[in-house]
């Protein structure tokens, strides 16, 4: 039996990102450190992670009014066995992992290595076999190629983009260190600034790095805030979108701010391996969504003419 609900599309890619932010969140920190950064070249997934985010919202807007010819069928058997097929992957990739670490070159197990790389890309891939289905992805894929393409080499441009603008991370990180070490002296929690970018507490230091600065947000809510504007420009006050802009980009980043602030508490009072792992890059993710849900929710109505 099939389905061709806009509904069932919202459903099914809410339940997509949510496993896709479990196995993130689980094998996230792993990729974090700077061996697996940099010797095996795991950080152009901090890249790809934006280009697919930008790529998925792009090409979603560009057919949202399409959304009734993409039919489900129902799940099966087949669908389960997806997903139980990436949680193995999961483990496969954790126990190659641990192989890799005894290396001190990607080219000493250069077969290991690229398989590491063809896991972390076929997981994301076979859950979305699992959740949406051949037949969606078929239809999707037929009828839409060019809107793949096209929103794809857009979404490069930007992200092309974004890796010129990451070198002012510094500016932003700085602040991100005064802001904290205020909170926290209002808190009653002492706090030096160890320069360039160390937060200095009574019982352990905290880096407050590039993925800290919240660069990545800003960009990736400025291309969403153009997109809407752009699609619903007939229907927006002018004046008010371009007004509204910079206070959104300010509250964002304060709201980073807080982020960093929380995360530097749950490492004095729980523990920090899990602020500054799994709940390091989760909590950026929840930040975000949050905001830009609750941003075009209060905000939509109001730039309208």
């Amino acid at each position: 039996m099939a389905s061709n609900s806009s509904n069932q599309l919202k459903i099914r890619f809410i339940v997509f990102t949510f496993i896709n932010v479990i196995i993130a969140g689980i094998v996230g920190p792993t990729l974090l450190s700077s061996k697996f950064l940099n010797v095996f070249y795991f950080s152009i997934y901090e890249v790809l992670l934006n280009l697919i985010l930008l790529w998925l919202s792009l090409f979603t807007l560009s057919i949202r009014n399409k959304f009734k010819i993409l039919t489900f069928e129902s799940y099966k058997k087949v669908n389960l066995l997806y997903i139980l097929f990436a949680i193995l992957l999961v483990i496969l990739f954790f126990v190659i992992k641990n192989t890799l670490s005894q290396y001190s070159s990607f080219s000493e197990n250069f077969p290991l290595a690229i398989l590491a790389h063809i896991i972390v890309f076929a997981i994301p891939i076979i859950i979305s076999l699992g959740i949406f289905g051949h037949k969606f992805l078929n239809i999707l894929i037929t009828k839409f190629y060019k809107k793949i393409v096209v929103t794809g080499l857009i979404s490069l441009f930007f992200v092309l983009i974004l890796m010129k603008l990451i070198s002012a991370w510094l500016i932003l990180t700085s602040i991100i260190l005064v802001a904290t070490k205020f909170l926290l002296n209002l808190s009653s929690i002492s706090a030096t600034i160890l320069p360039p970018t160390t937060l200095v507490l009574n019982r352990l230091s905290i880096d407050v790095g590039q993925t800290c600065s919240g660069i990545e947000s800003i960009f990736l809510f400025s291309i969403f805030y153009l997109l809407i504007s752009t699609f619903d420009w007939d229907n927006f006050n002018k004046k008010k979108i371009l007004l509204l802009y910079i206070p959104s980009i300010i509250v964002l980043f304060i709201l980073n701010i807080f982020r960093i602030y929380l995360l530097v508490i749950i490492s004095l009072f729980i523990s920090p391996s899990f602020s500054l792992g799994i709940l390091h890059s989760i909590l950026g993710l929840i930040f975000f969504v949050l905001y830009f849900s609750i941003f075009w929710r209060l905000f939509y109505p109001w730039m309208k003419k």
